[in-house]
């Protein structure tokens, strides 16, 4: 594997957790927007619903996905663990490059120095910080929403007891993943990648459009 295939199979990760990331924030976003715009909503209730509950699966399934740890899933494991056989592609050590206010690049006589072991023994253990979150998030996977298992089906309650999981755990796990797979990426080649559109939340654009009352609408 050269440094461009390995650059590739970070970033394959990397969009995982941009679609991860937009489907949660939009989640979010249209939560938030009920308590503005619930007249609005009413309007199209199923439409809501169905878009709320795709939305929700598409970041549980896949933080899953993200978090799983097996040899066959490109997840973020699988990635460290590449990245880890493919240590030698990463340099020891990078300049500091900037654009200077007359348009020439300035190179800084002192260098980033990178320590890829180090930096994944850390990746590690920060991800293995996250066990509970992991577990609780997995088991809602497999009792819900992948499997429908009826005893958690007809029972939220015992799903919630069973694997709580909050907007924190999930925050944190974007977070983490986000962390890792830049922290990557900027050891290999000294980039970065924002994971997610800024645009996300341009559902308040088409909220404000349809802030009608329903008598102003043909039905």
């Amino acid at each position: 594997m050269d440094k461009i295939c390995l650059k590739e199979k970070i970033i394959e990760v990397m969009y995982l957790l941009i679609e991860i990331n937009d489907s949660y924030k939009l989640f979010k976003q249209l939560k938030k927007s009920k308590r503005k715009y619930l007249d609005v909503m009413n309007i199209s209730p199923a439409f809501f619903t169905i878009v709320n509950h795709s939305l929700e699966y598409t970041f549980i399934l896949g933080l899953s996905k993200l978090y799983e740890n097996d040899n066959k899933t490109m997840s973020i494991h699988k990635i460290i663990n590449i990245c880890e056989n493919c240590a030698d592609l990463f340099p020891n050590s990078r300049e500091i490059v900037y654009q200077g206010e007359d348009g020439n690049t300035v190179v800084y006589t002192d260098k980033i120095t990178i320590d890829i072991h180090n930096d994944i023994r850390e990746m590690r253990n920060l991800v293995g910080s996250l066990d509970d979150q992991i577990n609780s998030l997995k088991g809602r996977r497999d009792k819900f929403y992948a499997h429908n298992d009826k005893g958690y089906f007809a029972n939220i309650d015992k799903l919630v007891k069973e694997y709580p999981i909050n907007y924190n755990d999930l925050d944190l796990l974007i977070s983490t993943a986000d962390k890792v797979l830049n922290k990557l990426l900027s050891d290999l080649c000294g980039e970065e990648y924002l994971t997610y559109h800024k645009n996300y939340n341009d559902i308040e654009k088409i909220m404000k459009i349809l802030n009608v009352t329903p008598e102003e609408i043909d039905l």
